[in-house]
């Protein structure tokens, strides 16, 4: 006891002597960024560190080659998405590697990123997913996924990851552009490109751990999802191969999600079968090259429904706020750039290969 009264009022002698206890600061005081990207590969977009309304985390590329292969999961250009604090698009995880559905879970067929299925005549066609990372604490995994772009401008947060030599041959671009409006729209933009022609299989995998999911297939590329009191509105906008329409098809799917990781099975964390709802686009042509576009609209359960999606043309899209006006708009350029249209502001941005910067 004697020595613990000593040590306490040493400490708070050398804590008077450096000028007291500093007060913590508040989230407002530390600035912290609402966009971080991390040497893993993960970035994560935010509206606010106080009760953010929408955060967006993306399984894009690393920064450093990593050093924990054993443990990786063919989820490369993979995001979960959450609103309200309710997770829509979700990490399926795993629970237990004592599972049989271990391997499974952790494949590219089970998770929210892109499988290819190549033509092969006379032998139907060849699934091509991403290669496992390999690797361990002596020998590093070579880097195969890349950010190319993670910058800010305002209240719009733009992620591009690139992942074409996860896939190998045929595959020779494998790119996903993620533009989240904050804390309401999201587009996505996919481009693919192959040596030879492919079809493009999108999965997309939707929380339904507490059974709590309400989906609506208001036509095979409109499809409104509701959970606890958020809403989404969730389009494919646009599918093309070249100047030819190449749209997807619609299928659903059921599998595991899980809470958190225990070393023996069936504790709580572990997600039932049928916990997830994977949703897959498979483009309805092989071609070499695919252009697919997405849009979201999130809110409340309520409001959700006077938000709207509206097609400009075939290559301009407008996520439309209920008060009619404003919002944001995302066009195709002819040069393989995207233009990000502030309709509030009256103001353009350009998306392409120098980054993220206004239109002059």
């Amino acid at each position: 006891m004697e020595l613990l009264i000593h040590n306490v009022r040493r400490v708070r002698a050398e804590l008077a002597a450096a000028g007291g206890i500093r007060r913590p600061l508040s989230l407002e005081q530390a600035e912290l960024p609402l966009l971080s990207a991390f040497a893993s590969g993960r970035v994560i977009a935010r509206d606010s560190w106080r009760d953010p309304l929408t955060v967006l985390a993306v399984q894009g590329g690393g920064s450093e080659p990593q050093r924990v292969g054993a443990h990786c999961h063919e989820d490369a250009i993979s995001f979960m998405l959450m609103h309200r604090q309710e997770r829509f698009f979700v990490d399926p995880g795993y629970c237990c590697r004592l599972l049989q559905t271990q391997e499974q879970a952790r494949s590219t067929a089970q998770l929210g990123t892109w499988r290819f299925l190549a033509e092969q005549p006379g032998a139907g066609s060849l699934q091509l997913g991403q290669h496992e990372a390999g690797g361990d604490v002596l020998r590093p995994a070579a880097r195969r996924a890349y950010n190319r772009i993670v910058t800010q401008r305002g209240g719009v947060h733009v992620i591009r990851c690139e992942a074409s030599e996860l896939y190998g041959a045929p595959i020779r671009r494998a790119e996903r552009t993620w533009i989240a409006v904050m804390p309401h729209v999201l587009f996505i933009v996919d481009r693919i490109e192959a040596e030879q022609a492919v079809q493009v299989e999108s999965a997309f995998v939707v929380n339904n751990c507490d059974n709590q999911l309400q989906l609506k297939v208001a036509a095979e590329t409109k499809l409104v999802l509701r959970r606890g009191g958020a809403g989404m509105k969730f389009f494919q906008v646009h599918a093309s191969s070249g100047s030819e329409p190449n749209a997807g098809r619609l299928s659903r799917g059921w599998e595991y999600a899980h809470d958190r990781n225990d070393p023996q099975p069936t504790r709580p964390g572990q997600g039932a079968e049928g916990s997830a709802v994977i949703l897959r686009y498979t483009s309805e042509s092989f071609r070499r090259s695919h252009t697919i576009v997405y849009a979201a609209a999130m809110d409340d359960t309520d409001t959700v429904r006077h938000w709207h999606i509206i097609p400009l043309s075939q290559r301009h899209f407008y996520v439309e706020p209920p008060a009619k006006s404003g919002g944001y708009s995302l066009e195709l350029a002819d040069d393989d750039a995207l233009i990000v249209h502030d309709r509030t502001a009256g103001k353009a941005h350009r998306i392409d290969l120098a980054g993220f910067h206004p239109l002059a």
